[in-house]
């Protein structure tokens, strides 16, 4: 594996390995990223991997300073897996002292969510994969269904700026107890990591009752919110909805594919989950 830690450097190796495949991450690898992974290498491209902790995406009162790191672990991961390089640049290599900020004019389902929570996130992070994009020219980028909202954002920036590129998104890879992967798992205590898989068990009791009729988005949230408070570890909610999948407005009824999204605060982490109800 080629690791690449400036720009010239990757400019280099792409010359001779055009349009990758593009799997971008922070960092503390886990499975779920072996899972994109995975699932890059099948487009038969190189794969290429970035680390890098976006300072420009942690709103004030986050520490980007305390975000969990390993790089050594995560080199020995992406080894493993076979990856063609992996770019991992320093903070002024990415923005560099004479950087000038886009300010993105983001739709409005980008201001509410985690946009509203996060102030300044969405345009963070639309401002890195800007210029990650614009660097390496992949043909195919990997993220994972647990950000949904941030998966939007992708498919907005791609959209806007014309990119030919084909964005892949896979299903929540999960832990045997149900508990999405995420690298924020590593702040959880042992009871607050025992507890956890009730988030996930709660999505499933409610995509159970919306089949079994059940399309009264009122019924559903009072239903969930009342599972996930049987348990005080994930009581703390801090986004419960059901909203429209594409344009996550508001709805009262369920008759187009939506998505049940769930943010609980536990601990230091706020974990995000959701599950797909298609009609």
């Amino acid at each position: 594996m080629k690791i690449l830690e400036t720009k010239q450097q990757l400019e280099k190796w792409l010359k001779k390995n055009k349009s990758p495949a593009f799997v971008p991450t922070m960092g503390f690898l886990h499975e779920a990223h072996m899972q994109l992974i995975k699932k890059a290498k099948r487009t038969n491209k190189p794969v290429l991997v970035s680390i890098f902790v976006n300072p420009k995406q942690f709103s004030a009162g986050e520490d980007c300073s305390t975000y969990p790191r390993d790089e050594k672990k995560d080199i020995a991961m992406l080894e493993k897996e076979k990856v063609d390089a992996l770019f991992i640049p320093k903070k002024d290599e990415i923005y560099p002292k004479d950087f000038q900020q886009e300010i993105f004019h983001l739709p409005k389902k980008f201001n509410i969510l985690e946009g509203e929570l996060r102030k300044g996130y969405f345009q963070g992070i639309a401002t890195v994969l800007k210029i990650l994009f614009d660097l390496i020219k992949p043909s195919y980028v990997f993220f994972g269904q647990k950000d949904y909202q941030q998966n939007l954002l992708v498919s907005w920036l791609v959209k806007k700026y014309s990119y030919p590129i084909k964005i892949i998104t896979i299903p929540i890879f999960r832990e045997k107890d149900g508990l999405a992967f995420s690298s924020r798992n590593a702040y959880l205590s042992p009871e607050e990591r025992k507890a956890v898989p009730h988030i996930h068990q709660s999505l499933v009791y409610i995509k159970n009752l919306f089949d079994e009729g059940e399309k009264n988005v009122k019924n559903l949230k009072e239903k969930l919110k009342k599972f996930l408070k049987k348990e005080p570890i994930t009581s703390h909610i801090d986004i419960c909805e059901i909203l429209d999948a594409e344009s996550l407005e508001k709805i009262e009824t369920i008759t187009e594919n939506s998505i049940v999204l769930l943010y609980i605060k536990v601990g230091i982490p706020r974990l995000l989950d959701n599950i797909i109800l298609e009609v």
